[in-house]
């Protein structure tokens, strides 16, 4: 069996989870169930014997909102909220050492949870007739199974530091809430939540003779073809969004916002704003991240300049994104295409901030030349991933002609900005994302953007792992560490999401 620590503190989420492993076992998809630790936002759940009368007071009484869920757990009401921990088995019934008998699952989760209290020198026990575990006269673990057709879901609850006060909305598990205590209460002290969720996987195992074998959050939700929480966006269907879209279809406008199927994009464009996409919207290349078509690209479009200045106008915008597929089969790669776009940005809105995402045009001096002459205020152009994953993910890109491509600009007198971006999730380690990060610090160069790689279709790379909010956060930290000036990491973060932002330093969190 696995274990497995989750992140996510939406019950409904985790509810959702235990639902896809159940199913997956039923028909074989997964060979072994799981355990799940970790903690929830607050929330009322109702098993199978609540009784009326068990919800005491209106959870949305006074300010305060408890969602509440009846589910198909016995037991009564019970709430969980964080600092409480949960756990869950969701396996098949086969897989535990219990004969086949619920009482001696129940006994077993008591005894280890009792054995893990005594563990942190707190006296635990058991009452006949009166499931749980008890300390200092009151309860503070609770159980609640489903087992249907030799397969269980749902397990147990241990207050170690949460909230008490929010037991007084029910009758927990038919008792008075005067009579529920936590961990904290009884010894005076916080436990540390994992030490203790970690010496009780380890009794659990040993109490029902399985194996528990570490996995992944992000392994789990891959298996199930799910998605975390935190990668939810919202559609922004508002008025403005319409406005926007209706005209770049007006003017037929590419973007990369939708041939590379962005995330963001209804957000981007209810903010009135786009990254246009040049020289077409077929690629020459042929990267394994990307959903932008590929092939052999047509003629140039001789009205695709005129048009992208019409959009600058038409959306007013005060700051330009201009980017371009790929077009190793023109004479400098199109960097002309974009000198000539920004030209006449200038002329007609001279007040307006240009950058430009540019490709590597093979390294070509004559066309990054032609880019600095036309003076973006920035210029970005992405590395993507680690050097050991080009050969798998940009086939036809090379990691040091990237750096130099942003030398390049940084090394002219006066220099200009430089910004570069990448997805993590396609197998990188972080040893290799230290040594990428001091790479671009060398250079100088001035942001960064880090963000979740989402695989747009099934034609591009698989997502090797899902980081989570705080290890974005942590390799913001440390890109910073090693002398990167701006850095912009979290899930959903694009390399042109809110650049507005970011090249005014504006200090926002991306979630």
């Amino acid at each position: 069996m696995h274990v497995v620590h989750f992140p996510v503190r939406d019950y409904d989420h985790i509810l959702l989870v235990q639902q896809k492993i159940s199913t997956c076992l039923r028909k074989g998809k997964l060979k072994e169930g799981y355990l799940l630790l970790g903690e929830h936002d607050p929330v009322i759940t109702l098993g199978k014997s609540t009784e009326p009368g068990d919800v005491q007071c209106d959870p949305r009484a006074g300010g305060r909102t408890i969602p509440v869920r009846s589910i198909g757990r016995g037991g009564r009401a019970t709430l969980h909220n964080p600092g409480q921990l949960v756990g869950y088995f969701v396996c098949n019934v086969q897989e535990l050492d219990i004969n086949g008998d619920p009482s001696l699952l129940v006994n077993a989760i008591e005894r280890a949870i009792i054995q893990t209290l005594e563990e942190f020198g707190i006296q635990g026990e058991q009452r006949a007739g009166a499931r749980g575990v008890w300390a200092g006269g009151k309860k503070l673990g609770f159980i609640g199974l489903e087992w249907d057709d030799q397969q269980l879901m749902h397990g147990f609850a241990v207050n170690l530091n949460n909230d008490m006060d929010d037991f007084a909305y029910i009758l927990p598990c038919g008792f008075d809430p005067a009579e529920i205590t936590s961990v904290r209460k009884v010894s005076g002290a916080p436990v540390e939540f994992w030490d203790f969720a970690k010496q009780l996987e380890q009794n659990l195992g040993a109490g029902l003779n399985v194996l528990l074998n570490s996995a992944t959050y992000s392994d789990l939700l891959l298996q199930l073809n799910m998605r975390p929480p935190w990668l939810t966006v919202s559609q922004f269907e508002t008025q403005e969004s319409i406005a926007s879209k209706e005209i770049l279809d007006n003017l037929g406008i590419n973007t990369v916002c939708e041939s590379a199927v962005c995330p963001n994009r209804g957000e981007c464009y209810s903010h009135q704003t786009a990254t246009f996409l040049l020289l077409g919207n077929c690629c020459s290349r042929h990267c394994a991240f990307c959903a932008v078509p590929t092939g052999s690209p047509g003629p140039l479009d001789p009205g695709e300049i005129s048009r992208v200045v019409q959009a600058v106008d038409a959306l007013n915008l005060h700051y330009v994104v201009l980017t371009s597929v790929t077009r190793d089969d023109l004479p400098g790669g199109g960097a002309s295409v974009f000198a000539a776009v920004i030209a006449e940005i200038r002329e007609q809105r001279p007040s307006v901030t240009v950058e430009v995402l540019i490709p590597d045009f093979q390294g070509n001096l004559t066309a990054l030349q032609e880019i600095a002459q036309s003076a973006p205020d920035v210029v970005n152009h992405n590395v993507e991933t680690v050097p050991r994953l080009y050969p798998k993910v940009r086939p036809q890109a090379d990691f040091g002609r990237s750096l130099d491509v942003l030398r390049f600009f940084r090394d002219l007198d006066p220099p200009l900005e430089t910004k570069t971006g990448l997805m993590v999730g396609l197998g990188e380690t972080g040893e290799e994302l230290f040594h990428l990060f001091s790479h671009l610090a060398k250079i100088d160069v001035q942001t960064l953007t880090i963000g979740q790689y989402l695989r747009p279709n099934k034609a591009c790379i698989p997502i090797a792992k899902y980081y989570t909010p705080q290890e974005f956060a942590d390799l913001k930290m440390l890109a910073e560490q090693v002398g990167i000036s701006r850095v912009f990491s979290a899930p959903l973060v694009r390399s042109s999401y809110h650049a507005a932002e970011l090249h005014g330093q504006i200090d926002r969190t991306f979630e």
